[in-house]
């Protein structure tokens, strides 16, 4: 009786190592954001990913040359991109930024209540967003 009952806990150790080291590490692995971040305007709202505000919500539009994260609080933060709560330098309330790392400049969406940063991977993109941004918001 005694060899039925440990082999069956030695199976469910083996279960339990085997799902700690093969399951759970694809899940937290499938927990990242791999897509894209594109910013939308239209029907007087603006989207980036899930966000969504109002056009009438932007109390002010800005280009950055450069933003310095200092803190990433929650989110995804890669070596490609940066999405998520963040301490900004020059800043005193947390911005949600949605920028590509190595690609500048950014832009600066003022809320009443938040702060967004936006860029796109090539900085002419991110121009060109910008200014149907300063438009969009006449």
């Amino acid at each position: 009786m005694k060899d039925k009952s440990s082999t069956k806990k030695y199976k469910i150790i083996v279960y339990i190592f085997f799902f700690a080291i093969v399951f759970l590490p694809s899940i937290l692995i499938n927990n990242v954001d791999y897509s894209g971040h594109k910013l939308t305007m239209e029907d007087n709202k603006v989207r980036i990913k899930t966000r969504t505000f109002n056009k009438e919500d932007i109390k002010n539009i800005e280009l950055l040359e450069d933003v310095n994260i200092r803190r990433g609080k929650t989110g995804t933060w890669t070596n490609v991109y940066s999405r998520g709560l963040a301490e900004i330098d020059g800043e005193n309330q947390d911005a949600r930024v949605y920028i590509y790392n190595n690609s500048n400049p950014s832009i600066k969406i003022e809320l009443e209540d938040e702060i967004i940063i936006y860029n796109e991977k090539e900085s002419n993109d991110t121009k060109l967003v910008y200014n149907k941004l300063l438009e969009y918001r006449k």
